[in-house]
């Protein structure tokens, strides 16, 4: 970190809103998407300490250096562990080099930390689904290629606390509006608003 992030090449990514490509590159040269996963999968078998300690490193030049490598390991994991055996090949290889980043897509104008309380709303119309609604606070959504994890109501009828899905939609998906959020700092990654009426070609778990 010391040679290829301190805090004031940090602090000079945020004043320019910069997304840092390069050290991007270096932790996926490194093997460091690759770690929570199991060998078997062709990852490196790291578990929670090893991922603190990288993730404690990085924090140490900036908390949003911090996020760009933790922001998209969280909801791959969600894709490993509850996606279908197509879906995990699918993305596998893009999870383990770097190839994919992934956003987070929950919150919403009256649903914050209460994910129960969402209502974006997804609808199977055979083939694909239609997305219809807004989120807000999403990291990173609006860098190039990115894929977002969505998580939408695709159950009206069921205890708000299910019939909730996420959905994995590319960022360039026809009918999505991503809007920049301003904000103070947090510039590397970026923050979000997304509108949707969008279609959504895999759906994830419920």
């Amino acid at each position: 970190m010391a040679r290829h992030c301190p805090p004031e090449q940090a602090k000079a990514w945020d004043d320019a809103w910069v997304f840092p490509a390069d050290l991007w590159a270096k932790m996926a040269d490194m093997g460091w998407f690759a770690q929570p996963y199991p060998l078997d999968w062709g990852g490196r078998g790291g578990g929670a300490a090893e991922l603190c300690i990288i993730a404690e490193e990085l924090g140490h030049a900036s908390l949003d250096v911090a996020m760009v490598y933790v922001g998209t390991f969280i909801p791959g994991l969600v894709i490993f562990r509850n996606g279908t055996d197509a879906q995990r090949e699918r993305f596998r290889a893009g999870l383990l080099d770097g190839g994919y980043r992934i956003s987070v897509a929950i919150s919403e104008p009256g649903a914050g930390s209460d994910a129960a309380a969402l209502r974006c709303s997804a609808v199977d119309r055979g083939g694909h689904y239609v997305l219809n609604g807004q989120k807000s606070w999403c990291t990173g959504v609006g860098l190039p290629g990115a894929w977002i994890a969505m998580y939408e109501r695709t159950d009206p009828s069921a205890p708000k606390h299910r019939g909730i899905t996420l959905m994995l939609v590319p960022n360039d998906a026809a009918g999505l509006e991503v809007r920049r959020t301003p904000t103070l700092a947090r510039h590397l990654l970026g923050t979000n608003d997304t509108r949707e009426a969008a279609m959504a070609e895999l759906k994830c778990s419920s």
